[in-house]
């Protein structure tokens, strides 16, 4: 299962760090790399990163809160960027919302 998740996470990370450089040169495809890569990493490696993370480390009420804080402010930074791409009404409130919980919960 932990080589599957890093496989799914380097595929992501690969997905949009080639879709990034596609539209900084102006390529076709740019877009949809992107979008896949920030979609399956909110919907693929966050979650099961976090839930194999949960099973293997013993850890205290507060971590598992800090992490699941971190985790979601992940997601929802993410998926805030996606539709920030889109140009979807909403989106700097997810953005805001994700750094917010971030900065103000998890780093503490």
């Amino acid at each position: 299962m932990g080589k599957s998740i890093l496989l799914i996470g380097l595929l992501a990370s690969m997905s949009l760090a080639i879709g990034s450089l596609f539209k900084f040169m102006h390529m076709p495809g740019a877009e949809i790399m992107m979008y896949g890569g920030l979609v399956s990493f909110s919907f693929l490696f966050a979650p099961l990163w976090f839930f194999s993370r949960m099973k293997v480390e013993s850890m205290t009420g507060l971590d598992k809160f800090s992490w699941s804080i971190g985790v979601a402010s992940g997601i929802v930074l993410a998926i805030g960027g996606v539709c920030e791409f889109l140009h979807y009404p909403g989106a700097g409130i997810m953005v805001f919302a994700g750094g917010s919980l971030f900065a103000l919960i998890y780093l503490p």
